[in-house]
């Protein structure tokens, strides 16, 4: 859309439309996504992934040295974090991935201002944030805005020791101006966006079943040692009904191990760090505490939020960064030959040697091992094959078995400390390397992009439909053949949503995570009912083609090709037309005022409810009252339509055909002999405006969840156009931020506000 010149603000290939701008997953103003623009798809995309490990990498590392960290130290922590499993389960979850990244950053500028007090830093994190909600992942900007508040209380959690510190009132005040600096700053996507909210399933918040849905269980926490020991990826069902968000939150013990040595050279000052850390995993195990329902229902926003595992980035990040600070402790520790530093070594020296005897026996007797947690059910589907966990369990216990001796060598040659320092990065790497590497494969891009077969046989048809493929086959699986090689080419031939858009196909579903509150409804009765033509809802929405793995036994269905195996069910799927489809815009000649929502939904699953013939509105078009004065069917005849002059002549041919369709703009040309009611089976949404022949008109919400406007006799050139006032107030408030923040970015040092010196006598301390 953006090179062919088009502002993304609509998307018409998923539901019956949907905003695009407003939803934030895309990342459309995103800046890196620049590259997406400037590169070949393909490799845009990889490039803009690796790029934001590197980025994760690179922001911790000057994070942790702003807290004086080492190099050695800084570089160990920005490995723990970027290589986390947190991260890598991301990688596929764009938003999150390019949301996390900016969390260091943010939190250095945070902590630049608290030292100096400078107003520059306020207005960098502030920048950040934006950057960060641009990403898409609204959660993660919701973490950090925490992480954040919890600072004003705890403003040197690290205990490094602040050269001045703002008070409680002006540090509290500053996290207003950044509050309001963000809300100016992202004011271009973020009232799009909160117009949509408010106009879907969200609006009211979600269930507390589902929001905490995926909540991180407490057995779940010996993955940070072990990869996957549950065998969440064992199955589909599994996958689902337990916390499989995040793919892997392998850690390894190495991170924990050096965040021991921060914490015994810290004591009480880390108190404050690790209260942090406690509300992180409070917010992540969700539904598993009893503190959690009473956050979702006082908290502000928390009810809006699924899956609060994702909340766990926080508890990552702050253990990387204790790994990097630790290894510096430890190292002046071992410096200052420190005796309780001496017990912890000798400690971590013996769990090695029983780590190393443990992994002797395991060895030995492999097999048999094998076969008794065979029998005792420590195997599918309670838990991961026990061939895959005794060896994660082994590869544990071999880096156990060296991290002892490193530390000993540490400990008994202080002047060794580059070559200590360098072998327990070496360890860490190979350990997160084989711990998180396998979870994600490549696939060849030119396989990828080629058309299936069935979306083959559908660009023949020229024409403008929609497509559904039904519940039942999105989720049953193919037999692999020829044809269903693999689960890409399945999920290309049923034409999942995503796959659709490529193709320029219009698909029924879709696949955002904020959706329509009056289309979910429509979908809700169609997924409802218990067969295709049980209503004519399909026909409604335009749908012209139904993908099936099962037989529809219907006079309303023809089967037009079959892709797979024609004599194996189990590995052939069925393209479906629907005989009795309805154009995207269509003229009906009575309308009916509906006052409930029972009431539609009564009448639009009813068979008997024939869309060609009425259309049903939420009040009377042509009465001004607030209450419809009737609640049956009416036609258009003596609404004063009938009475504007009609032209050309009254025998002309009635019909609609769709002359332009473009993602924010339909031109329709009508020509009807009496006054009808204009339907339009796209999403009824505030910014779209319609003109009936240059003059504006009024669109009313029609069959529920879609678009109608009443049309008087004769020929019309009918525009409808998206012009959503929500993004033009925020361009102008965008505009306005960068504004006021350039002016505080260049504001004179000695007036920064609020810190209590200015940043040259800062410096010179500093220097002293």
């Amino acid at each position: 859309m953006i090179k062919g010149g088009q502002l993304p603000l609509w998307n018409p290939y998923f539901y019956g439309g949907q905003p695009l701008l407003a939803t934030l997953q895309p990342g459309v103003l995103y800046p890196p996504n620049i590259l997406l623009l400037l590169l070949p798809f393909d490799l845009g995309f990889n490039l803009i992934i690796v790029f934001h490990f590197f980025l994760a990498g690179i922001f911790t590392y000057f994070f942790i040295k702003s807290l004086k960290g080492s190099d050695m130290g800084a570089f160990i922590g920005a490995l723990a974090f970027m290589f986390s499993g947190y991260l890598l389960s991301v990688h596929n979850l764009l938003p999150h991935l390019l949301s996390v990244a900016w969390l260091p950053l943010i939190l250095l500028c945070y902590q630049k201002y608290l030292k100096r007090g400078a107003l520059r830093f306020l207005v960098l994190t502030a920048v950040c944030l934006t950057i960060m909600f641009l990403g898409g992942a609204v959660e993660i900007l919701y973490g950090t805005f925490i992480l954040i508040f919890v600072l004003l209380f705890f403003p040197d959690p690290f205990g490094v020791g602040m050269l001045t510190m703002p008070i409680l009132k002006k540090r509290v005040i500053s996290f207003g101006l950044v509050i309001f600096l963000v809300v100016l700053l992202s004011a271009v996507q973020l009232l799009p966006f909160l117009e949509l909210a408010f106009n879907s399933i969200r609006a009211g918040g979600l269930s507390y079943e589902e929001a905490i849905t995926w909540s991180l269980d407490f057995k779940d926490l010996v993955q940070f040692f072990v990869p996957d020991p549950y065998g969440y990826g064992y199955s589909t069902e599994k996958y689902w009904s337990n916390q499989s968000w995040l793919k892997t939150i392998y850690l390894g013990i190495i991170p924990f191990a050096l965040s021991v040595f921060f914490v015994v050279e810290k004591r009480r000052k880390v108190i404050p760090f690790l209260v942090i850390m406690f509300i992180s995993l409070i917010l992540s195990f969700g539904g598993n505490t009893p503190v959690y329902k009473f956050l979702y229902l006082y908290v502000p926003f928390l009810n809006t939020i699924r899956y609060p595992v994702k909340f766990l980035f926080i508890f990552v990040f702050l253990i990387s960064v204790m790994a990097g600070m630790g290894c510096d402790s430890l190292c002046r520790q071992i410096s200052d030959k420190n005796t309780e530093t001496k017990g912890i070594i000798h400690g971590f020296l013996v769990f090695s040697v029983f780590a190393a005897l443990l992994w002797g026996i395991l060895n030995f007797y492999e097999v048999p091992i094998q076969e008794f947690l065979q029998t005792k059910g420590f195997a599918p589907p309670e838990y991961n094959d026990p061939k895959i966990n005794l060896h994660n369990i082994k590869r544990f216990l071999l880096l156990c078995l060296f991290f002892g001796p490193v530390l000993v060598f540490g400990w008994n040659y202080p002047k060794r400390r580059t070559i200590f320092s360098f072998v327990l990065l070496f360890l860490l790497s190979l350990d997160l390397f084989f711990a998180n590497k396998g979870y994600y494969q490549k696939y060849d891009a030119e396989s990828f992009h080629k058309p299936s077969e069935s979306v083959s046989f559908l660009k023949k048809d020229t024409s403008i439909f929609r497509i559904l493929t039904t519940p039942k086959t999105t989720k049953e699986p193919v037999k692999y053949s020829s044809i269903f090689s693999d689960s890409i080419k399945v999920d290309k031939e049923k034409i999942l949503p995503g796959f659709n858009i490529e193709h320029r196909i219009y698909c029924m579903d879709g696949s955002e995570v904020i959706r329509l509150k009056n289309y979910e409804t429509i979908r809700s009765l169609i997924y409802g009912s218990p067969k295709p033509d049980s209503t004519n809802l399909l026909s409604l929405l335009n749908v012209k083609y139904i993908i099936s793995k099962f037989k529809i036994d219907s006079p309303e269905f023809e089967l037009a090709r079959i892709i797979g195996d024609q004599e194996d069910d189990e590995g052939s799927l069925r393209i479906y037309r629907n005989l009795n489809v309805l154009p995207r815009a269509f003229l009906v000649d009575k309308y009916k005022v509906v006052g409930s929502e029972k009431a539609y939904r009564n009448i639009l699953q009813s068979k008997t409810f024939d869309p060609r013939e009425l259309v049903l509105l939420d009040k009377d078009p042509f009465d001004q009252r607030e209450e419809p004065p009737f609640a049956g069917v009416r036609s258009f005849e003596g609404t004063g339509l009938a009475d504007q002059p009609v032209q050309p002549s009254g025998d002309e041919k009635e019909g609609v055909i769709m002359t332009k369709y473009e993602t924010n703009r339909i031109e329709l040309a009508a020509s009807l002999n009496k006054p009808k009611f204009l339907f339009l089976s796209e999403s009824y949404y505030p910014g779209w405006k319609v003109y009936v022949d240059g003059v504006k008109g009024k669109i009313y919400r029609a069959n529920y969840a879609f678009r109608g406007v009443p049309l008087a006799p004769g020929r019309h050139e009918v525009l409808f156009v998206y012009d959503p006032l929500s993004f033009k107030l925020g361009m102008a408030l965008t505009l306005l931020g960068l504004a006021v923040c350039t002016a505080l970015f260049w504001k004179r040092k000695n007036g920064d506000f609020p810190g209590n010196e200015s940043a040259d006598e800062l410096a010179g301390h500093e220097t002293k």
